[in-house]
């Protein structure tokens, strides 16, 4: 079976339906030829990666997001080192198999990897709906329990984004003191952004009394207009009628001979990755 990554951005690119459709096919059909244990695991990624790129079309994302999951939420389990990876794969419009795997992971068998955690608390910030009532009473716990500041920074955005009031409220009183970790401190000041004003800037104030560090970023988030809980996503592009004329990529390559640099043209086996 060849490779088709030499073309992909150029096929897509052009933004005809029917192209990237039959693209896709192709690459689901790759992505399942390297989903097994004898495929290869650079090659699932690239091909999933492609397949993302695809679905920022509005058109195919439907025909790409629900099946792409399939395929890599089981990953978080069987190849947790690139759980980084595969939840910038599932943060596009998560499904209720996504909510699963986060109760699997977070509650009924907590991940052993801090860094795993990390990122599934992140992942749980993309989630459309409210977030289920253990997994939120865990990003409590985690809040006050986590040895990494790092996965109970993300826990506690969640409980900020998810949260009642009360339990936000709770958050600061409980935790925002001068002992606490810097990162955790700043992640309850983000967490407490949605609060009526009245009760949010009262707690804001009180802050900056523990810390003045927090100055800047209490006044950032008393002004913006929007919540911003840092979730990122590529902006969705539309299909076209009429095909974008697009050069074909010139790949080259850089390289020294006799201290000199010289370049030169990459055939397709180095084009891949």
């Amino acid at each position: 079976m060849g490779t088709i990554f030499g073309s992909c951005d150029h096929r897509m690119n052009k933004g005809r339906y029917d192209e990237i459709k039959a693209l896709v096919d192709e690459l689901f059909i790759r992505l399942q030829k390297h989903s097994g244990r004898d495929g290869d695991e650079r090659m699932f990624r690239a091909y999933s990666n492609r397949l993302i790129d695809a679905a920022q079309y509005s058109e195919i994302r439907r025909a790409v997001i629900p099946k792409l999951h399939e395929f890599v939420i089981p990953r978080l389990i069987s190849h947790p080192d690139r759980s980084g990876y595969w939840v910038k794969m599932l943060r596009i419009e998560p499904s209720a198999d996504v909510v699963s795997v986060l109760q699997e992971l977070l509650v009924d068998k907590p991940s052993i990897f801090a860094w795993q955690r990390f990122h599934l608390w992140r992942l749980a910030l993309y989630l459309d709906s409210t977030l289920p009532i253990p997994i939120l009473n865990q990003a409590i716990k985690a809040v006050a329990k986590e040895e990494s500041y790092a996965v109970a920074s993300q826990a506690a955005i969640c409980v900020g984004k998810y949260g009642s009031n009360t339990q936000k409220e709770t958050l600061f009183s409980d935790h925002f003191t001068s002992r606490e970790s810097y990162l955790v401190q700043r992640a309850i000041l983000i967490a407490l952004q949605e609060l009526p004003s009245p009760v949010r800037d009262q707690l804001y104030d009180r802050a900056v009394g523990i810390d003045s560090d927090h100055k800047q970023l209490v006044e950032y988030l008393k002004t913006i207009g929007e919540p911003n809980y840092m979730i990122k996503l590529k902006p969705t592009k539309c299909c076209v009628d009429v095909p974008v004329e697009v050069e074909p990529p010139e790949n080259d390559g850089v390289g020294l001979v006799d201290d000199k640099v010289i370049r030169f043209p990459l055939i397709n086996e180095y084009e891949e990755y």
